[in-house]
């Protein structure tokens, strides 16, 4: 079965179909060889995956620097590759495409080294994908299905948590009377259109259209608006380290 077999029975049946390493990934020393999705042109799939914790963290990795990576594993976290997000801002012109995170965790042992690397419990600290659901959680169908709902929707953003925690932060737009939450699609909007952005921690907050820069602010707060049309997302960095990504709110 192909990959777009693959896409094609997921969606069929009801499921919700993501790409992940979605630009590959190639470290001939390190037995790594995963190949790029390229089939963009097909819409089975619902998002990608943005930002990858093993991938970012095996970016730069050489055996001259391996044993500081070791050592030091966050400080090599860069943030999502710039083709990628480049790439996500393209196909979000067309059409709703939700950025989700992933940490590809795959617990090391290291010869003669008795601390083992990325051990589960470090690696669930570190980039996570945080929710929007009305109401607490529980272990009934009902909250499994509204994540769900949620992922499928882009009802949710990324952050580093590492750095601090992202719990809490607000991108939403109004226009007229109606607000619109991340992962919504705004059409015939009035004659401009509001931006309101909270973050819990100080930060270097950037609001993107398009992929470019709409508004920056250091703080917690941005409130802005906009006549244009365009995909527009969020980024936030905390000394000038990656902490949030949000999903667009798309303007039509």
């Amino acid at each position: 079965m192909t990959s777009r077999e693959c896409l094609d029975d997921v969606t069929s049946n009801g499921g919700t179909a993501f790409i992940v390493h979605p630009l590959g990934k190639r470290k001939i020393t390190f037995n790594i060889n995963l190949e790029a999705w390229n089939d963009w042109e097909h819409n089975g799939f619902t998002g990608i995956e943005i930002w990858s914790y093993l991938h970012d963290w095996i970016h730069d990795l050489k055996l001259s620097n391996l044993w500081h990576f070791y050592k030091y594993p966050n400080r090599q976290i860069k943030g999502p590759d710039p083709k990628l997000l480049s790439l996500w801002d393209r196909l979000g012109q067309k059409r709703k495409v939700v950025g989700i995170s992933g940490l590809d965790a795959h617990l090391r042992r290291i010869p003669f080294v008795r601390k083992p690397i990325f051990t589960y419990k470090e690696l669930f600290k570190t980039i996570r994908t945080h929710v929007l659901i009305d109401g607490e959680l529980s272990k009934s169908d009902e909250a499994i299905q509204s994540i769900y709902k949620a992922h499928k929707e882009g009802m949710c953003y990324i952050s580093f948590d590492l750095l601090a925690d992202a719990t809490g932060f607000m991108f939403v737009a109004n226009s007229g009377d109606r607000m619109y939450h991340m992962g919504d699609e705004v059409f015939n909007i009035e004659n401009e259109i509001g931006f309101c952005i909270k973050s819990p921690h100080p930060a270097t907050i950037k609001l993107l259209r398009n992929g470019k820069i709409h508004r920056e602010i250091k703080g917690t707060f941005l409130e802005t608006s906009s006549t244009e049309k365009g995909v527009y997302r969020v980024e936030a960095y905390i000394e000038n380290r990656p902490w949030v990504f949000t999903n667009p709110i798309y303007v039509r």
